[in-house]
């Protein structure tokens, strides 16, 4: 659950057992892992809406941010 909002989030929000859903949250936050080999670090920062979209694009394609993802992506944001 989002705590902010009580809603889902975005990872859990793409994908359902009917098809893609708007996601409903309004805040993205990015968690990244760093590891120098001596020290693992983890942060987390607040996406901005351009991120945001690439990062749901991602999720939705993997690797490689495809054009039609990033389609996805924004049809997935917009308002219902």
């Amino acid at each position: 659950m989002c705590r902010p909002c009580g809603l889902e989030i975005a990872a859990n929000a793409v994908q359902r057992k009917n098809g893609l859903q708007p996601l409903r949250c309004k805040r993205h936050l990015l968690i990244a892992k760093r590891h120098d080999g001596i020290v693992t670090r983890t942060g987390v920062r607040p996406l901005s809406s351009d991120e945001r979209r690439e990062e749901i694009a991602r999720m939705l394609s993997g690797a490689e941010i495809t054009d039609e993802a990033r389609a996805q992506a924004r049809r997935l944001i917009e308002p219902a």
